[in-house]
C-alpha cells in the first residue's frame, strides 16, 4: 500500500469533522472507492465528540442494508474508541452515544419521513396507525383496483379515451402499464398539458376531395403513359378520397386523417411521361397536403394522450382512495406527505427544525426532488418560511450530503441528476469537497477507467446540467506487477453482418462460462486476499457477472449450468421469470381451469408432471379433450397421464377451501418436486425458490383476503408488474459461486473479479412519461412522429430524453467497471464484423486499442516474475477455450 497521506487530504479531513469542519454545510463528491462510509463514520464521531446527541442526528442512507451496515460500523467504532480509555468529558460523550444508538435516526428516506408522520399524523392528514403497503403487496392492491375501476367505466359503453387510444394501436394491457405508472406520477399531475385547438379537420377533408379530383384530371389529360406509377398512386389516392363519403361522421376526421395518403409521392412516376412542370407541381400539392394533415394529426394525437392521462385521473384516485380505506400508504405516499407537510406548515418545519441538530444524506447523487425537498427544508434556518427548497437559507453546519454524480443511475426512480446539480449550486462552490483517491481498486483498472471516461463524461453544452464533468480516480493501491487489471475476451473469429443476437449471445456466455472455469481450474488468475493479506487463485466466490439489464440471462444460466459452474442471481424481476416458478404459474393456472387446454398443456409437460408429448397427444387423440373434469384418463393412458389427472382433479377440488399457501405445500409434497430440483445442477436454489412462493403466498394471505383465483392471475402477471423480487437467499455470502446481479444490484459493492456482459447490446427504449422540471410540464406519448398517441411536447422532449438516457449509461458503465478490486472482464462479441458500434463498445473503445492482439494465454496475472509485462490491458483469444468440454450432470448428489 502507498503512504497514509491522500491525495485528497484536505477535504476528507473537513469531511471527516476535523479542524472546523462541522461548522459549514458541505456536498462531497466521492468516487468510486474513496471511502465515503468511513468518512461518514469518522463525522459521526467526531460529532459525538463535539457534544451532539445521536437521537438528535439523522443520517439517511440508500438501503435498509446500508443503514444496518452504518449503524453496525457506527457502533463498533464507539466500543473501539471507548476501548483506547477514553476519559472525562469525552469519554463520557462516547458512552452516552453507545447507549443512545438504538435510538438514532439512521436509515433510508422512507424510513425517517415514516417517523415524522407518526409523530404528527393530525396536520399531515394521515392514520395515526397507518400500515405499509410494501411492493409486494401493492402489486396486488394495483391489480385489484384496476380490476373493479375498470369494470365500473366500461359498465355502459368503452370510454372515450380508450376507443381513441385502441385506435392509435394502444392497447387496454399498455393502458394499464400506463395508469401503474402514472401512480408514481400522481404529485405531478397538474403538470399534465390542457388539449389543444385542433387544426380545421373540415377544411382539409374539402382539400383532399378537391385536389383528388383535380389531380384525377391531370393524369388524364397531361400524363401520356397510363402505367406510369405516379398515376396508379393518384387513382388509390381519388379512391380513398370518395370513400369519405361513405365513412361514419364520427369517424371521418380519423379516417381522413389515418388512412387518406395524399398522392404522387416524390419518388412516384417519370417526368418524361408528363407535361412539362406537372408532375412536379403534383408532388408539392400532394406534400403541402401531408404538411396539413400531420398537423392536423398531431393535434389529434395530443388531444387523445390529454384525454387517456385525464381519464387515469380517476384510476388514480381510486387507488389512493383504496388505501385511505385500508389504512395503508405506499412508499411515495411517505415522501409527498412528509414533504407536504414540512413544506406547508410552519409550526412543524419549525418543530422539527428544532428536534434535529445535523441531516447527513449518503447516496445523494440518487435522491429523487422530493427528498431533496424534505432535506433542505429541514436544514433551513430557524425561523425561516420557504416555501420552495431553492429559497431556502441552510443553516451553517446542519446539512452534510456525500454523492458521487458519476454513478447516479437510478432514474427508472425518480433520482435526477439535474436536481442534484441544482442542490451543488444552491450549497455554493465553497462547499464542495472531493473525494478522488480509490482504496478498492489496483492500478491497472484505475488507468484503464479514467482512460474510458475522461473527455467522455462532460457535461452537455447549455445550462442543462445531466451530465457531471469527470473526476479521474487515483490509485491508493500500490502497482503489484499481477498482471493486467483488464482483460478483453475475442471471439475467434468476428460474426458476419447481420447474425442474430440470440447467436451471438451464446457464443459469448459459453466463452465467459469456459474462461470462469479454466481460471479457476488451472489458478491462472488470482485475487488479493484481505484476509491472508495475500494473492491466491481465484474462487468462484470471487466472481460476480454484472448486466445492464437481465435481458439474456437464461443463456448465461444455460452456460453456467453446461459446465457444472454454481452461481446464484441476486435480486430483480427475474424471480417471477425463473424457470421454475414460470412452471409453478403454468400449472396453478390449469388447477384454476380446467378449460385452458394451453395451461394444462404445459403443466403435463412441466417438472412437476412429466408427461411426454407423446403420451400428452396420444390422449388427446383417445378423449378428443384434455379437460381433466369431464374427461378424465381412458383406457390406455399411462401412468403420468392418470396420476397427473387425479392430481389436477383433487387440487382443483380442494383450490378454495385450502387456499394458495395450502395448496402449493400439497402441490409440492405429492409430486415430490422439491426433491427432483435437489438432484439437478443448481437445485438448491430452484428448491428455495419455490419454498419462497408458498412464503409469498402466505404473506399475502396475510394481508388480503386472497382468492386461488386472484393468487393465480398475481402470479401469472407480477413478473411485467412488480418492480423487483430477490430470489431466495440460500447460501452465507463466502459460499463458492458466481454472483449474477444487475449493475444497478451491485451499486455499493465490490467483487475481485467483475465480469460485464452483454455489453455489446444495450436498450434504446424511450420512456413514455417524460418530466421535464425546468419547464414544469409532464409529455406522455409512445410515438415519435406525431401520427400515434402523444402530446405535442413528447415530441420536442425525446431527442433531449434520448441525450439524457445515454448520459445515464454511460454513468452505468462507471459503475460496473469500479466494481472490481483486481480484475475487470469484457466480452467483446458483436455482431456485423466486429465493429464496434454497439454504444457500450463504443465507449470502452480505447482499451481495445490498448490490448494490441489477442494472447493465447493470461501473461502475468498473479505472477510476479511477469511483473507488468503485459501492460494493463489485454486481449484474450477465446479459441484458446475449450468450449464443447461441457460437462452436463442431470443427476447431482451430494
Amino acid at each position: 500500500m502507498s503512504g497514509s497521506t491522500t491525495q485528497d487530504a484536505k477535504h476528507r479531513a473537513l469531511a471527516e469533522g476535523r479542524g472546523d469542519g462541522l461548522l459549514h454545510t458541505y456536498l462531497v463528491e466521492a468516487g468510486a472507492g474513496t471511502g465515503k462510509t468511513s468518512v461518514l463514520i469518522t463525522r459521526l464521531l467526531s460529532l459525538v465528540r463535539d457534544g451532539y446527541h445521536l437521537p438528535r442526528i439523522v443520517a439517511i442512507t440508500f438501503t435498509e442494508k446500508a443503514a444496518g451496515e452504518l449503524r453496525a460500523r457506527l457502533r463498533g467504532a464507539l466500543e473501539e474508541e471507548l476501548r483506547k480509555g477514553r476519559e472525562g468529558v469525552e469519554g463520557e460523550r462516547l458512552e452516552a452515544a453507545l447507549h443512545e444508538i438504538d435510538r438514532a435516526h439512521i436509515g433510508t428516506i422512507h424510513g425517517f419521513c415514516s417517523d415524522i408522520l407518526r409523530e404528527r399524523p393530525v396536520e399531515a392528514g394521515v392514520d395515526p396507525d397507518f400500515g405499509m403497503a410494501d411492493e409486494l403487496r401493492q402489486v396486488f392492491l394495483f391489480e385489484d383496483v384496476w380490476e373493479t375501476w375498470v369494470r365500473k367505466e366500461f359498465a355502459e359503453e368503452l370510454p372515450p379515451a380508450v376507443a381513441e387510444a385502441h385506435a392509435l394501436g394502444y392497447g387496454l394491457s399498455r393502458i394499464q402499464k400506463l395508469a401503474r405508472r402514472l401512480v408514481s406520477f400522481r404529485d405531478l399531475l397538474d403538470l399534465v398539458p390542457e388539449p389543444v385547438e385542433a387544426g380545421s379537420a373540415d377544411a382539409y377533408i374539402e382539400a383532399v376531395r378537391e385536389e383528388a379530383e383535380a389531380f384525377t384530371e391531370l393524369a388524364r389529360t397531361e400524363c401520356s403513359d397510363r402505367s406510369d406509377s405516379a398515376v396508379g398512386a393518384i387513382h388509390t389516392f381519388a379512391e380513398q378520397a370518395r370513400a369519405l363519403d361513405h365513412v361514419p361522421e364520427e369517424v371521418r376526421v380519423a379516417f381522413a386523417v389515418r388512412e387518406v395518403k395524399p398522392a404522387p409521392p416524390k419518388n412516384r412516376g417519370r417526368k418524361g411521361n408528363w407535361t412539362e412542370g406537372v408532375l412536379q407541381d403534383l408532388r408539392d400539392r400532394a406534400a403541402s397536403l401531408k404538411e396539413q394533415r400531420d398537423e392536423i394529426a398531431a393535434d389529434l394525437a395530443h388531444n387523445a394522450a390529454v384525454e387517456l392521462l385525464n381519464w387515469l385521473r380517476g384510476y388514480v384516485a381510486a387507488y389512493e382512495e383504496a388505501k385511505s380505506r385500508l389504512g395503508v400508504l405506499d412508499f411515495d405516499d411517505l415522501l409527498i406527505k412528509a414533504r407536504d407537510v414540512i413544506r406547508d406548515n410552519d409550526e412543524v418545519r419549525e418543530y422539527f427544525k428544532n428536534t434535529f441538530d445535523r441531516i447527513l444524506v449518503d447516496e445523494f447523487q440518487d435522491t429523487d426532488p422530493l427528498q431533496c425537498e424534505i432535506v433542505f427544508f429541514l436544514a433551513e434556518k430557524c425561523g425561516g418560511k420557504a416555501r420552495d427548497w431553492r429559497d431556502v437559507e441552510l443553516e451553517p453546519g446542519r446539512l452534510f450530503l456525500v454523492g458521487d454524480p458519476k454513478q447516479s443511475i437510478y432514474r427508472f426512480r425518480r433520482a435526477d441528476i439535474e436536481i442534484y446539480e441544482e442542490a451543488k449550486r444552491h450549497v455554493g462552490g465553497e462547499a464542495l469537497l472531493e473525494l478522488v483517491e480509490n482504496f478498492r481498486t489496483r492500478p491497472p483498472i484505475i488507468d484503464a477507467v479514467n482512460a474510458v471516461f475522461e473527455g467522455t463524461m462532460v457535461p452537455p453544452e447549455g445550462d442543462r446540467r445531466y451530465q457531471p464533468d469527470y473526476a479521474p480516480l487515483i490509485a491508493h493501491r500500490e502497482i503489484d506487477g499481477k498482471g493486467p487489471g483488464v482483460v478483453i475476451l475475442t471471439p475467434g473469429e468476428a460474426f458476419e453482418k447481420g447474425t442474430k443476437t440470440p447467436v451471438v449471445r451464446e457464443a459469448e456466455a459459453a466463452s465467459v462460462a469456459a474462461f470462469i472455469a479454466r481460471v479457476r481450474d488451472e489458478g491462472s488468475l488470482r485475487v488479493y486476499d484481505r484476509g491472508l493479506e495475500t494473492w491466491r487463485p481465484v474462487e468462484l466466490r470471487d466472481v460476480a457477472i454484472l448486466f445492464h439489464s437481465m435481458t439474456g440471462l437464461d443463456i448465461y444460466e444455460q452456460a453456467l449450468t453446461d459446465f457444472g459452474l454454481e452461481y446464484r442471481i441476486a435480486g430483480g424481476k427475474k424471480f417471477y421469470a425463473r424457470r421454475e416458478v414460470k412452471e409453478l404459474a403454468t400449472v396453478l393456472a390449469a388447477v384454476e381451469n380446467p378449460h385452458d387446454e394451453a395451461a394444462v398443456v404445459g403443466a403435463l409437460r412441466s417438472p412437476f408432471f412429466g408427461a411426454s408429448d407423446e403420451d400428452i397427444l396420444l390422449h388427446r387423440w383417445r378423449a378428443d379433450s384434455l379437460n381433466y373434469l369431464t374427461d378424465p384418463a381412458v383406457e390406455g393412458d399411462p401412468p403420468s397421464i392418470v396420476d397427473s389427472f387425479e392430481l389436477l382433479r383433487r387440487l382443483h377440488a380442494d383450490r378454495n377451501s385450502a387456499g394458495p399457501a395450502r395448496l402449493l405445500t400439497s402441490l409440492f409434497d405429492e409430486t415430490k418436486v422439491l426433491e427432483l430440483f435437489l438432484m439437478k445442477p443448481s437445485g438448491e436454489q430452484r428448491h428455495a425458490n419455490l419454498l419462497k412462493v408458498i412464503e409469498l403466498a402466505e404473506a399475502l394471505e396475510r394481508s388480503e383476503a386472497l382468492s386461488f383465483g386472484g393468487f393465480v392471475r398475481w402470479l401469472k402477471d407480477v413478473s411485467q408488474l412488480t418492480p423487483e423480487e430477490a430470489e431466495s437467499p440460500l447460501s452465507e455470502e463466502g459460499d463458492d459461486f458466481v454472483r449474477v446481479l444487475t449493475i444497478h444490484k451491485s451499486k455499493g459493492l465490490e467483487f475481485p473479479v467483475t465480469i460485464l456482459a452483454d455489453v455489446g447490446r444495450l436498450s434504446t427504449r424511450t420512456e413514455r412519461i417524460i418530466v421535464d422540471r425546468a419547464d414544469e410540464r409532464l409529455e406522455f406519448g409512445v410515438s415519435e412522429t406525431g401520427t400515434g398517441l402523444a402530446t405535442r411536447g413528447y415530441r420536442d422532449l425525446v431527442e433531449f430524453e434520448k441525450a439524457r438516457r445515454d448520459a445515464e449509461f454511460l454513468r452505468l458503465l462507471y459503475v460496473g467497471m469500479t466494481r472490481a478490486r483486481d480484475t475487470v472482464v469484457i466480452p467483446w462479441f458483436v455482431a456485423d464484423g466486429g465493429r464496434p458500434g454497439p454504444w457500450f463498445l463504443d465507449q470502452l473503445a480505447p482499451l481495445l486499442e490498448r490490448a494490441g492482439e489477442p494472447v493465447p494465454v493470461l501473461p502475468g496475472i498473479g505472477s510476479s516474475s511477469a511483473a507488468g509485462a503485459a501492460g494493463s490491458v489485454i486481449a484474450f483469444d477465446t479459441n484458446e477455450l475449450d468450449i464443447e468440454r461441457k460437462r452436463r450432470r442431470p443427476i447431482r448428489l451430494k
